[in-house]
């Protein structure tokens, strides 16, 4: 065959998941018995392209899929070995000199894998196996697995993963991860062979020492430097608790091509590279030395690094870092601070900064050393001139600074060195404890250390202001002639201010606020006020937030579980446009009072607000003439969007711009408004989502007119299901119907009252006894049962449909309902004609509508009342 694709064992064929490895002939091996393959299954394997053997749970060595006859594997270009426990290693000496097309290996959970290639043939001394196609290798999960390659006759692991008797001078990307056993990844002697390599991730490799054993020297000379990996992009390491270093040599060590680095949970690694001779008998506590060389690195990404001092020595190599455009720290302890003064030069292209929980850090900036002098080919030293003048971020655009509890500045003594952010757009401070003023001008005299000192150009381009909860910070800015715009024109651009995480004890909003001028955008999440108020100026009386900021056209509250109302009675937010209101189960009965209108309003989003009953009232509906965009989610109790008014004339409701809604998730909503005193005009209503709102039975009381809509959706995700009965109540009455198809019944046996059917009748007995087989787990309590009699109870139905289903009890009406029964009877309905209702020990039953009782407890106790009674249908 010239062409095939066969799997056995197996459903199909996925190319593991990636399309590169789609060929020609393609086959895939997956059995968990013994096997035998047949000689025809060994002949296919002189010509696949793509092999897969997945659980091959009794094949010890390739050398059982190979064919006497065929030299097995000459053509194969990928393949990927998963779950071979047996396999102590892959292939043989002979086989694996055969793999002369293979493009890309993958080996993962084999447990008893601890080499790819064992020699039992006799190898001469020279022979060394080349794999010159092969660009990517990975090898994941193998526990056991301590090298490439094995020898018998000298009982030898190599050192490294690659040493020199493999080559693999192709190699683009190598990808190791936990494979415990592993010490070194390269010897120093086969680094030079790795020209190609793009990408490297080393990762879970609990006795990794090094990623280069041994040190590397350069030809030209100890003033030389080394370039290792010329091609390398990107650099992984990650959890290797006992790595030391990357590599150790005499010369610096370049990385000419790398754009990224990822050093994650190396708790040992202190510094990157050093020299272990005689000279030095410990490493540096600082990760990167004057010997690093990173001439093109953008990304830098530390977490979790227990004993990191010291990022960076006071002297580099001239360009090193100069290209950094992201830095991102986590959970360094013992780092003390993040810069030195020196480097603020390199730090030109900086774009995003984030240090997060590193508690040791007391400042950003250190004043401490120079760059190497001129005549060691390094910049020259800082001048005097530089030190006292001002330090600039010019394409910052991003800073976070998240729980560092001792955090105090930015730089220390920063009124001398007042620090300018031209491009930064977002920031934020969450945790900082130790800082008492977030700014302060650096005009005036503060008396509390700011974390920024601050002129008019230090943030002319701020557009979003995060302050999650800092236990220590009195305000936002120090001014001593407590003008309330004090703050705007050192922000004259902020417009977002997001308010997180602040506690019990705190039940005003920030005062800062009120002097935001330009503010527009407020979002408050995960806190604890009961009201949207501030302190004035002198600590007396409170205002409402809703008074004193009435330019905000977009308000969040997320999350504040204590909040009872947004506004009190003629209160609000006039400007506002956008309305996000989520997880706030306080608020009561409506969103907002009665009083308040929105005339601005364009965008409405409600959800998780459990005390929510009727959503707004027919007065502040009348308002939204602006209002586009309408979601209620998840809020359960809701019963409808709009509450009727107390007057009896008819009346008009437009929402003339409203064309969405989306109701999701609401179990109790029964309609967008029950009153059948409004008729509803949407003329721009295109799209309106309706997914789990089980009790919804119809859209509105009065007319609706929606002359654009023309589908409702069932669904927010995957394949869209949609639904049109002609108009939108006829659609949303179909839908319920369907879900409650008793319902349904009772209205069709209601239309011909005067023709009893025995099909009905031997259709309820039916239903009947099978709910009382299906009851029989439920238990009566011992109140229940002390008011049922011990003699027979009679339950007599004539002509009448009465369902009892797990979900409740749907009755009809009909001639004629009585329950005769023994102790004063369980339940009790009343006459067809008067139509009267009785609550007995049972709940309810009324037989002068088609009542839909769901609560659980009415059928249990139903099924248990006449659980040993004897039923009778006339």
């Amino acid at each position: 065959m010239e062409r095939y694709k066969i799997s056995i064992g197996d459903e199909k064929w996925d190319s593991y998941g990636n399309r590169r490895m789609e060929t020609s002939r393609m086959l895939k091996l997956r059995m968990n018995k013994s096997i035998h393959l047949v000689d025809s299954i060994k002949l296919l394997l002189g010509k696949t392209q793509s092999l897969c053997l997945d659980g091959m749970g009794d094949v010890e060595e390739m050398q059982m899929l190979d064919h006497p006859n065929v030299e097995s594997f000459r053509q194969l270009r990928f393949m990927k070995v998963n779950n071979c426990n047996m396999m102590k290693n892959l292939f043989s000496f002979s086989i694996a000199k055969r793999l002369c097309q293979l493009e890309e290996l993958e080996v993962c959970n084999c447990k008893n894998m601890s080499k790819l290639i064992e020699e039992k043939e006799e190898a001469g001394e020279s022979d060394i196996l080349k794999f010159n196609k092969l660009r990517i290798l990975k090898l994941i999960k193998l526990k056991r697995f301590s090298s490439l390659w094995y020898s018998e006759d000298t009982c030898q692991t190599s050192v490294g993963l690659v040493d020199k008797k493999i080559l693999c001078p192709a190699l683009e990307e190598l990808k190791v991860d936990e494979c415990h056993k592993l010490k070194y990844v390269f010897t120093s002697s086969m680094v030079k062979s790795c020209v190609h390599l793009k990408t490297l991730e080393i990762s879970g490799c609990d006795e990794m020492e090094g990623i280069i054993e041994g040190t590397l020297t350069a030809e030209g000379g100890i003033s030389s430097s080394i370039r290792v990996f010329p091609k390398l992009d990107s650099l992984k390491l990650k959890w290797l608790s006992k790595l030391r270093k990357f590599c150790c040599g005499i010369n610096p060590i370049e990385f000419p091509s790398l754009k990224s680095l990822t050093i994650w949970g190396c708790c040992a690694l202190n510094t990157f590279t050093f020299d272990d001779g005689e000279n030095r008998v410990t490493p540096p506590h600082y990760l990167f030395n004057e010997e690093v060389i990173l001439p093109v690195l953008e990304q830098l990404d530390i977490r979790e690094m227990d004993n990191l001092e010291r990022l960076w020595a006071d002297q580099f190599v001239e360009h090193s870092f100069s290209k950094l455009t992201s830095i991102f720290l986590w959970k360094c302890p013992k780092l003390m601070n993040v810069f030195p003064l020196s480097m603020l030069t390199r730090l030109q292209r900086l774009v995003r900064l984030v240090i997060w929980n590193c508690p040791s850090v007391e400042e950003i900036i250190s004043e401490g050393g120079g760059i190497r002098s001129s005549g060691g080919g390094g910049m020259p030293s800082l001048s005097p001139q530089f030190i006292q003048s001002d330090v600039e971020f010019p394409n910052l655009a991003s800073l976070s600074l998240w729980k560092l509890r001792n955090l105090k500045s930015i730089i220390h003594h920063n009124k001398m060195h007042t620090v300018n952010w031209p491009s930064l757009k977002e920031m934020e401070v969450a945790g900082c404890h130790a800082v008492e003023m977030l700014f302060a001008n650096s005009g005036e005299t503060s008396s509390q250390q700011p974390l920024f000192w601050v002129n008019e150009s230090s943030f002319p381009n701020l557009h979003q202001l995060t302050l999650r909860w800092n236990a220590g910070i009195k305000d936002i800015l120090w001014h001593c002639q407590g003008q309330q715009h004090f703050v705007s024109p050192y922000f004259p651009n902020l417009k977002v201010v997001r308010v997180v995480g602040y506690p019990k004890q705190v039940t005003v909003l920030p005062s800062y606020l009120l002097s935001l001028s330009n503010l527009q955008t407020l979002e408050i999440s995960h806190s604890s006020f009961k009201e949207l108020i501030f302190q004035s100026e002198d600590g007396g009386e409170k205002e409402p937030a809703s008074l004193l900021l009435s330019q905000i056209t977009e308000l969040s509250l997320e999350y504040l579980e204590e909040l009872m109302h947004l506004w009190k009675e003629k209160e609000g937010f006039p400007n506002l446009k956008i309305l996000h209101v989520e997880g706030c189960p306080e608020l009561k009965v409506n969103l907002v009072p009665s009083s308040v209108s929105f005339g601005n309003l364009v965008t409405l989003k409600v959800r998780k607000c459990n005390g929510i009953i009727k959503l707004i009232t027919h007065s502040t509906v009348k308002s939204l003439t602006q209002l586009q965009q309408m979601s209620l989610w998840y809020c359960e109790n809701i019963e409808e969007i709009i509450q009727g008014g107390d007057d009896d004339d008819d009346d008009g409701i437009s929402f003339p711009q409203l064309n969405s809604l989306e109701l999701e998730d609401l179990p109790k909503l029964e309609s967008f408004c029950s009153s059948d005193k409004y008729t509803f005009g949407f003329p721009s209503f295109q799209f309106l989502l309706l997914h789990n709102c089980p009790k919804m039975k119809m859209f509105s009381q009065g007319h609706s007119n929606t002359p654009l809509l023309h589908k409702v959706r069932l669904n927010r995700r995957g394949e869209a299901e949609e639904r049109w009965e002609g108009s939108l109540d006829s659609t949303i009455q179909k839908l319920f119907r369907e879900k409650h198809p008793m319902i349904e019944e009772c209205e069709n046996f209601k239309e011909e009252p005067s023709k009893p059917s025995s099909s009905n009748t031997q259709n309820l007995t039916k239903e009947v006894e099978n709910f009382v087989k299906d009851q029989d787990s439920y238990s009566t309590s011992k109140e229940d049962q002390s008011k049922l009699s011990t003699s027979n109870t009679q339950l007599i139905i004539s002509h009448f449909p009465c369902f009892l289903y797990p979900e409740g009890v749907v009755c009809g009406t009909m001639s004629g309902c009585d329950v005769v029964g023994a102790a004063g009877g369980v339940v009790a309905c009343g006459e067809a004609s008067g139509g009267s209702v009785f609550e007995g020990p049972l709940g309810v039953m009324n037989t002068t509508i088609i009542a839909e009782l769901q609560a659980k407890t009415m059928a249990v106790k139903v099924h248990n009342a006449f659980k040993e009674s004897k039923v009778v249908f006339q």
